[in-house]
């Protein structure tokens, strides 16, 4: 540049003008007796950021299109929508530049930020021909373990500690962990912070609760930096220098402020990720959409600590809830306690927990918990609790002739007042139809339903001691505390429509259901009860459903409103639509036949004015009972007959039709037109579509009864018995590949057990079940964790858990470290069987002496090393001697020590371990759950759902089976600790295949402990 250009440009009027610097920032730059092109070049790092403000910051995939980094390098989604995100930003082991790929930010899809804790979690565009980023770049795993880094430590620490033999020749001090940092320093290609790199002292701060500090060396611009322990594991995100101020004091400073003087930096502060996720967490239960990002991308520390077995249902806060019935075993009369354990959702205002009908009602009343007995006013706590989403255990009790109602929180009692808005009632009444419910009331308008989970529900016959209440409110109830105990729903169940009631000792055979009544007026005990709204079943437009030349429809109806038109089955037919319909029209019944209309300009549209409707005269139904309905037609008579149980009835018009029936372009209902609605308020059972035109004496004859045999179903095509207890689909037992859909309604056949069970089980209804692994976790125990010298479970030498023919072993393992057993059972000589966890491998052992026969397994690839709890088992079989190790339901490929046979499987060779020696000598054996491994110093495990099996089960059983529990009646079980119990002072864990041989607990802590 010649001599003029420069004096040209350098002039700070010209300079400020072209880089549109701020006034205030050119009287800082430019200084008088400086060249303006030299002050410009010597522009400070601080005062360059002034000019240009656009965030330089570092990030990381967290999720297929999800990126994070710190809230004060994108604050807002303002910000977020300036930015951009560049990708392969780095210098290949050569050096050379890569292509950089750049993804715009999409804040209106998701973008959640918290300024305390330093995030930002932001969504990525991915259009139509760009691939996501996180599946070409891939990303990290954010996992909720505040385990993984650990600060340096003095030995003094740990003294008085328990456990502390292991590192009683520890130097005197521990340093910190290893971090290291991928950072983007000052904007720079990717590098990586290697040196000077450990977590600080305890005693310096080096973990703190929502923040970790650590040495190394960064800039602005690595702010956002994913920080990793040495296996690599993301434990902080990088967000602030630590400097010392003017008064010698540790302040926290932003790594991208910049400054001329910078002060001492003594160390570098990261947001720990488990902090990030918790809070994450509470942002879910009112954000749908970072529920969905933390269920597809993020382990919780619930899945960490808790097995995926079932724990609690989930209530809707509209039309869900549990029936438990009426029967006289769960009526009290001198007192109650009623306990449950809740969690609330934010936005319920009101909702039943549990409601005895004219009785006694435990609510939830906008934040305050509420009794009422139904002879008095309700009774209120005073203040207003918890909105934290969070489980909680409520509780109250009463004793008759007294006023004294209490109610508990959390294992404390609270002072109440009288609600004015509550009427009361004359008496507490216990009818036979007076039902109990779980999560709505049943008599309001508005049924009181509740929104959030419910378990461990628990109903007592006597007024229960603050003591005992909150002695147990944290842990299972077992059978030395079960005194006056008639109701306790764990709500355990895997699937189905049925929660057992668990405080029934002797739960008696149910008896056997006819499916219709002996008496008149005849009536199914099944079907469909359907709102008359919204809620029908479509059968679709398959090709036999077609009918021309002859039809009959049968169905079973109860009308719950006199005079309400309604459609019983329709596939057109009415309102000049092609085809035929059968319905309720002012408590008569009608039919309407159509045939095609080539003539008619709608014609192609599915409409004819070739229709005749048929109506019966003065045979009004009385509403609220059954009947039985059908019709018939056939094009030789052409007549149309309609039956009313079983008797033909007159009509008003000429009833012939000249057919024949036209194809219609709708699909076939039942209880609603699918172009019209006129829904059916009531229920529909025993629906039967024919080609043929059915005899009165034939329809006399079967409508009482369910059609079996193939020679009684000549000319059926659709038979909906709805005699389903649950799901939503209607099985058409004509053709099972032609069901019907199920939209909404509530079947009927629950319901008749119900009655019948002597309160056996309760029936629930839209009811969501949930996990323990799930978010909040439920405030109980579900395993064992054993980490001590000699922590291990003693369930001692009994013959009734000796299996010699064959043998399943199954437990949830959640393993940390160390070698150990998990279940052994072997007799003084080594007689016997063990499943151990062996340097990363699944290993089971079998020996035995007379004569000498040992066969040790090992799964060839390494067992799962996540801290997440897996289900491990393993299967022997006397008639095939072969050993099978199981994880997560899956067989696995194995190593053998021994005896073993080799098998070709999907083109593989695969080695299968034999034992061919007895394992006759059992009968002198100890059956133990965990125990170290003799050449291990220390060892971390936590255990749950031990079961023991006489039987060698198939894999598809045992994946069946894995996630669920067991009764402990199932045939071939000999053994069931669920190691669950719980109870501060308990050393106990119950067979619960047997009231004796229970398991001693040495040195085991119920697990996870943080439910205390």
């Amino acid at each position: 540049q010649d001599s003029d250009d420069k004096d040209e440009y350098n002039s700070i009027t010209k300079l400020t003008e072209i880089f549109a610097i701020p006034e205030k920032l050119a009287q800082k730059v430019f200084v008088d007796g400086v060249d303006a092109l030299e002050a410009l070049k010597n522009i400070s790092e601080n005062q360059l950021a002034q000019l240009n403000p656009i965030a330089i910051g570092t990030g990381f995939l967290v999720g297929g299109t999800h990126l994070m980094t710190n809230q004060h390098v994108i604050a807002d989604p303002k910000e977020a929508k300036e930015c951009v995100a560049q990708f392969n930003y780095v210098k290949d082991s050569l050096g050379n530049i890569q292509t950089v790929v750049e993804y715009e930010f999409a804040p209106e899809i998701l973008f959640v930020s918290n300024p305390a804790l330093d995030y930002t979690l932001v969504q990525l565009k991915a259009g139509a021909f760009t691939q996501q980023a996180g599946y070409q770049f891939d990303w990290i795993q954010l996992i909720e373990d505040d385990t993984k880094v650990a600060p340096g430590i003095n030995k003094g620490l740990l003294e008085g500690a328990e456990n502390t033999s292991p590192i009683t020749q520890a130097p005197t001090y521990i340093n910190g962990d290893l971090v290291f940092i991928i950072q983007h320093p000052k904007g720079e290609r990717k590098q990586i912070v290697q040196n000077d790199n450990r977590v600080l002292d305890y005693s310096e701060n080096g973990l703190l609760q929502d923040f970790l500090r650590y040495g190394g060396a960064s800039n602005y611009g690595s702010s956002g930096s994913p920080v990793f322990n040495s296996n690599w594991q993301l434990v902080a995100l990088h967000h602030a220098a630590i400097a010392k101020d003017s008064k010698n004091q540790e302040k926290a400073k932003s790594v991208s402020a910049k400054s001329k003087n910078k002060p001492e930096i003594i160390a570098y502060q990261g947001v720990r990720i488990c902090r990030i996720i918790e809070n994450l967490k509470k942002k879910s239960f009112t954000d749908p959409k970072i529920a969905s990002f933390i269920q597809d991308f993020v382990v919780t520390s619930e899945q960490l600590n808790y097995p995926p077995l079932p724990s609690a249902l989930e209530f809707d806060g509209e039309s869900s809830y549990i029936d438990l019935g009426a029967d006289v075993s769960l009526d009290i009369s001198e007192a109650i306690t009623v306990e449950a354990l809740i969690q609330a959702k934010p936005e319920l205002l009101q909702g039943t927990v549990i409601n005895r009908v004219n009785a006694y009602s435990l609510f939830w009343n906008k934040g305050q918990i509420g009794v009422k007995l139904h002879s008095s006013k309700a009774v209120l706590t005073n203040k207003c609790f918890f909105n934290d989403n969070l489980w909680h255990h409520v509780a109250f009790t009463w004793v008759k002739n007294t006023d004294n109602i209490t109610i508990y929180l959390d294992g404390e009692s609270q002072k109440t007042e009288e609600a004015k808005d509550f009427p009361s009632k004359s008496s507490i009444s216990q009818k036979p139809n007076n039902k109990l419910y779980i999560g709505c009331d049943r008599e309001t308008e508005k049924e009181g339903y509740f929104h959030g989970a419910i378990a461990e529900v628990r109903l007592w016959k006597l007024a229960r001691t603050p003591e005992r209440i909150k002695a147990n409110m944290h842990r299972r109830l077992d059978k030395d505390d079960q005194a006056g105990l008639i109701g306790y729903w764990q709500f355990e169940e895997v699937g189905g429509y049925k929660v057992y009631n668990s405080a029934m000792k002797d739960v008696p055979s149910l008896p056997d259901i006819n499916f219709f009544t002996s008496n008149q007026p005849i009536q199914p005990l099944f079907g469909l009860q359907l709102n008359g709204k919204n809620e029908y079943i479509n059968c679709g437009d398959y090709e036999n459903l077609k009918i021309d030349q002859a039809i009959t429809i049968e169905a079973w109806i109860k009308s719950n409103e006199q005079n309400r038109d309604g459609i019983i089955v329709n596939r057109g037919g009415s309102w000049n639509e092609v085809g035929y319909c059968l319905w309720l029209n002012k408590g008569n019944i009608c039919v309407d036949l159509s045939s095609n209309d080539d003539d008619n300009a709608d014609g192609a549209r599915g409409y004819s004015n070739n229709t005749v409707s048929v109506l019966t005269q003065n045979a009004v139904l009385n509403h609220d009972s059954w009947h039985h309905i059908a019709f018939t037609w056939e094009q030789n008579s052409k007549e149309i007959k309609i039956y009313i149980d079983g008797e033909k009835q007159s009509v008003n018009t000429s009833p012939f039709f000249e057919g024949p029936i036209g194809e219609p372009r709708v699909s076939l209902n039942i209880a609603r037109s699918q172009n019209y609605g006129y829904y059916f308020n009531g229920c529909i059972a025993e629906v039967r579509l024919w080609k043929i035109a059915r005899t009165q004496e034939q329809i006399k004859e079967n409508m009482t009864r369910q059609l079996k045999e193939d020679n009684e179903k000549e000319g059926l095509v659709g038979y909906w018995q709805l005699t389903e207890a649950e799901g939503d689909e209607a099985e058409n037992s004509v053709s099972n590949d032609d069901n019907g859909i199920v939209d909404g309604g509530k079947w009927l056949r629950p319901y008749v057990l119900l009655a019948a069970n002597q309160s056996a089980y309760g029936v629930t209804f839209k009811t969501k079940r949930l996990k323990a692994c799930q978010y909040p976790a439920l405030p109980l125990p579900f395993g064992l964790k054993l980490n001590g010298d000699s922590d291990r479970i003693d369930c001692e030498n009994n013959q009734s858990l000796d299996s010699t023919e064959a043998l399943t072993v199954e437990t949830w393992f959640k393993h940390r470290f160390g070698n150990c057993l998990i279940v052994s059972q072997y007799d003084r000589d080594n007689n016997g069987y063990s499943l151990s966890w062996y340097e990363g491998k699944i290993r089971v052992t079998f020996q035995s002496n007379n004569p000498y026969v040992k066969t040790i397994v090992y799964t060839r690839d390494n067992a799962p090393q996540d801290c997440v709890w897996h289900h491990i088992a393993f299967t022997w079989d006397q008639n095939s001697q072969e050993i099978a190790i199981y994880i997560d339901g899956r067989i696995q490929d194995s190593v053998v020590e021994g005896q073993c046979q080799s098998i070709v499987f999907a083109g593989q060779t695969k080695s299968i371990g034999l034992f061919t020696g007895s394992l006759n000598r059992l009968k002198q054996a100890n059956l133990t759950i965990a125990a170290k491994d003799k050449n291990e110093i220390y060892y971390n495990v936590a255990i749950a759902e031990v079961r023991l099996w006489k039987v060698a089960h198939t894999q598809d059983h045992i994946k069946a089976n894995m996630s669920q529990r067991l009764k402990g009646t199932e045939k071939g079980l000999i053994g069931y600790w669920r190691l669950d119990d719980g109870g501060e002072n308990n050393k106990v864990v119950r067979n619960l295949v047997s009231d004796h041989h229970h398991g001693k607990i040495d040195g085991g802590k119920w697990f996870p402990t943080q439910s205390y």
